[in-house]
């Protein structure tokens, strides 16, 4: 059974080796099953990202976080018949979530895999704006001559290698917001991309005043039916575009943010009191948090939140669309990511560019 290897895990296994194994074989999914290769479940990797915003530990067996009772096929030879009529039906569940059907003897022994090609059944349609108009004041001396998401990366700008995968996953026009150096964007941009600038592929938003890290998304021309991704040009990235798009269609959301989870380290014993009484005490605890990693998803309408020439950041925006009651759901990230907007992280990002960008 060693074909199956990248795509089965052991149903008592650990969490922490389900998303390893996951992000190795890329087809969002896994086969859970015992030592004979008997199936016990199907686990996606919207079941993870689901799994880790309830808090659940990466060191706890997946065996609760299992459907049990996935779509299968007996294997017999009416099988592709069956697999023809599932397909045909077009089912959601099928399509957008299973990624693949597992065929299985009378005793539940996985014989084969059947992969669904998902790759043009995603409805895609949306244009994207790159927030790239801030000072990058964090970085010091670096960002003075040279604006953050024109830093190079194995000798090229940033922003250029994350246009071309923006291209790549085929969006439809690609807004970039500009304030500080933006001349120097602008020369770049129109000789790299000159064909996409002239074509109006790409439009350069030039901002008067600084209008925060929402503010400038007023100004994204969309048609009705169209979405917007919005993302921070100091976020390096290698989660598949794809994946973000149909976990938001998946949950019907408003608007959807990725967050990755975060730990904070206290050198110190915690007291946690009641009035002045001493209820527990936690010595040098770790506290976990989910944090925004600056990458975003969501209805062309979230623009009717912000006022015509507004200074907005994206929490007070995030906070007006839940005050409104509108659907806002976390994509929980289990691949890479890292801001470089940090001297620190920048450094990071510079020897190991491949790990947090494909």
């Amino acid at each position: 059974m060693r074909k199956f290897n990248k795509f089965t895990i052991h149903f008592k296994d650990r969490l922490d080796k389900a998303i390893k194994k996951i992000n190795i074989n890329g087809k969002r999914f896994l086969i859970a099953v015992d030592q004979n290769y008997k199936m016990k479940g199907f686990l996606s990797d919207s079941d993870i990202r689901r799994s880790l915003l309830r808090d659940v530990n990466k060191n706890s067996s997946i065996e609760k976080l299992l459907n049990k009772k996935p779509i299968y096929i007996l294997d017999n030879k009416n099988k592709e018949k069956k697999i023809n009529i599932l397909l045909k039906k077009n089912n959601r569940n099928i399509l957008d979530i299973y990624y693949a059907i597992p065929i299985v003897d009378k005793n539940k022994i996985l014989k084969d895999i059947f992969f669904i090609n998902n790759d043009n059944k995603l409805n895609k349609n949306f244009v994207a704006i790159l927030m790239a108009g801030g000072k990058g004041s964090r970085l010091g001396n670096i960002t003075k001559k040279t604006p953050k998401p024109l830093i190079t990366f194995n000798n090229k700008p940033y922003i250029i290698m994350l246009i071309r995968k923006l291209l790549n996953a085929n969006c439809n026009r690609i807004f970039i917001s500009l304030h500080y150096k933006q001349h120097m964007f602008i020369k770049i941009i129109s000789k790299e991309f000159a064909n996409e600038v002239k074509n109006k592929v790409i439009h350069l938003i030039k901002e008067i005043k600084p209008l925060g890290t929402a503010g400038s998304i007023k100004k994204v021309i969309t048609k009705s039916n169209e979405e917007i991704l919005i993302i921070n040009t100091d976020t390096v990235f290698n989660f598949n575009i794809d994946n973000l798009i149909s976990y938001h269609k998946q949950n019907e959301s408003f608007f959807t943010v990725t967050t990755k989870e975060h730990n904070t380290y206290v050198n110190y014993g915690v007291v946690n009191t009641k009035n002045n009484l001493i209820k527990s005490l936690q010595e040098k605890p770790t506290l976990n948090f989910n944090i925004m990693t600056g990458i975003y998803f969501g209805s062309h309408m979230i623009k009717s939140f912000i006022k015509k020439s507004e200074s907005l950041d994206m929490p007070e925006l995030i906070k007006r669309m839940i005050n409104k009651k509108k659907k806002v759901v976390a994509f929980n990230l289990i691949e890479n990511i890292i801001d470089f907007g940090l001297k620190s992280n920048l450094k990071i990002v510079k020897k190991k560019f491949e790990k947090y960008f494909s």
